[in-house]
């Protein structure tokens, strides 16, 4: 199993990566910074990837790339992403794993169902992450294992 993770904060990431790996060392883990390697990295690799689990606020580009002088956080780079999936037709189940309860004052709930509405063939869910509990890391391992055998 591919999992693609498109993260810009390395202490979630590495919870994340670690939550995987405990769970099930065989499954190969990608890592994506920010929107635009994100978006490379499915547009390259469409049809070898199992399940995405995406990072709602995200910088445009990694701090490596040659454009950081104009880098920008977007606060809903995770849509952005859906949105090129889903003009793309790329078809690659979302898991949206965020560490905030609301962003821009829409509450993970109303963006929830904002997600269900826009991206119903390709949206799943979202996971609220916090390094205070290991609910998210329960509910990351039921979502892989829905999607492993997909």
């Amino acid at each position: 199993m591919i999992i693609h993770l498109i993260e810009d904060d390395a202490f979630k990431c590495t919870a994340i990566k670690n939550c995987i790996q405990k769970f099930d060392s065989s499954i190969n883990l990608e890592v994506s910074l920010s929107v635009a390697s994100g978006l490379r990295y499915l547009v390259k690799n469409k049809s070898k990837i199992d399940l995405l689990l995406l990072d709602m606020s995200m910088p445009l580009y990694d701090n490596s790339d040659e454009n950081t002088f104009i880098n920008e956080h977007q606060n809903f780079g995770g849509k952005e992403i859906l949105s090129q999936m889903k003009v793309r037709k790329i078809n690659i189940p979302v898991v949206v794993i965020t560490m905030f309860n609301s962003i821009d004052d829409i509450s993970i709930n109303t963006l929830e169902d904002d997600l269900k509405k826009n991206y119903p063939d390709i949206f799943k869910g979202i996971i609220f992450y916090t390094s205070k509990d290991i609910f998210w890391a329960k509910k990351l391992t039921e979502y892989i294992t829905e999607f492993k055998h997909g």
